[in-house]
């Protein structure tokens, strides 16, 4: 298998909004003096679904911000697990590309949501199983 360094190349159009969504992110964590280490090695970006370092943190960037909801991947389109389940982040920075906003919650928090919300899955047009949170949600924290 060939191993593109970003996400682009790995899938397509939809990697490349993953990578500009990384962008936004590295660029906020430099300009508030973050500390960070970017992850650019498949271990990290494909096994274990980890973007950056940030304060000691693991964390992943989901470019998923549609309106006023985030959309999560219950699970995929052939009825495994979903990406909430299967990161080793303990946190995810959401990015809005519209308006270059990120939020921040704890895998966690939204893991307890997706199991107390099961009954409002949706199935998307790639026939994965997504949960619209709406950003309000108390554990959602805007950073930008």
């Amino acid at each position: 298998m060939v191993w593109y360094a970003n996400a682009e190349g790995r899938y397509g159009e939809a990697g490349r909004k993953g990578d500009t969504g990384e962008m936004v992110v590295e660029r906020y964590l430099k300009e508030n003096e973050i500390p960070y280490d970017k992850k650019e090695d498949y271990i990290s970006q494909v096994l274990k679904k980890i973007d950056f370092i940030v304060d000691g943190v693991k964390m992943d960037v989901k470019t998923n911000i549609f309106k006023e909801y985030l959309a999560v991947e219950a699970y995929d389109s052939k009825g495994n697990k979903g990406w909430i389940y299967t990161t080793t982040a303990k946190q995810i920075y959401a990015v809005g590309l519209e308006h270059n906003s990120i939020y921040r919650y704890n895998v966690e928090d939204m893991r307890l949501y997706l199991a107390r919300n099961q009954n409002r899955l949706k199935k998307a047009k790639n026939e994965a199983y997504l949960l619209w949170v709406p950003l309000s949600t108390p554990f959602i924290e805007k950073l930008q």
